[in-house]
């Protein structure tokens, strides 16, 4: 047992090895100046695509805590229901003991 495992950690070793990344990266870079000419003739569209951005979270925000507000609502009505489930089947043995006592 212990050799197939040793046999299995060294193949996952040779493989590791083996498998080597490379990054390449297409087209030429761009001088600072050339980007910041780019964003400042594409600010209009980008400050729009930020505020959607933003609107887009803040609504994912309002979401979670309306849903774990939910969440927290059901839990509380789940304990209730448990324990009322509990309370009654306690009573429920009561009164089959009580009938069982009867019935002799």
């Amino acid at each position: 047992m212990i050799c197939v495992v040793i046999t299995t950690v060294l193949a996952w070793v040779a493989i590791a090895k083996a498998q080597k990344v490379q990054v390449t990266f297409a087209g030429t870079p761009v001088d600072k100046k050339d980007f910041e000419a780019g964003l400042a003739a594409h600010k209009e569209k980008i400050d729009h695509l930020e505020a959607q951005n933003e609107k887009v979270w803040n609504k994912m925000e309002a979401d979670r805590v309306e849903a774990k507000d939910r969440m927290a609502k059901i839990e509380g009505d789940l304990k209730a229901v448990r324990a009322t489930t509990e309370s009654m089947s306690r009573e429920l043995g009561m009164m089959n003991l009580k009938l069982d006592n009867l019935k002799q």
